[in-house]
């Protein structure tokens, strides 16, 4: 992972973490609403690994929240 970017995985990782015991969810459980392996939520959350638009898509929205993207 480029250095440049470590820092917006990191806050990523403790949004989705943040939004997802708000909801006293598991990872396992998030997993299987996202359709997606408990590894890669594990992964999102310690932003060891980016995820795909659709999945951040599906996560803000699971989470009643909005996804933004801006490119510069």
């Amino acid at each position: 992972m480029r250095p440049e970017y470590q820092e917006y995985y990191r806050k990523l990782g403790l949004k989705l973490a943040y939004y997802r015991s708000q909801r006293n969810m598991t990872q396992k459980e998030l997993a299987e609403k996202l359709q997606i392996k408990t590894e890669a939520v594990s992964r999102m959350e310690n932003h060891a690994a980016g995820a795909s638009l659709a999945t951040l898509m599906r996560t803000a929205g699971l989470f009643g929240r909005k996804l933004s993207v801006i490119i510069e």
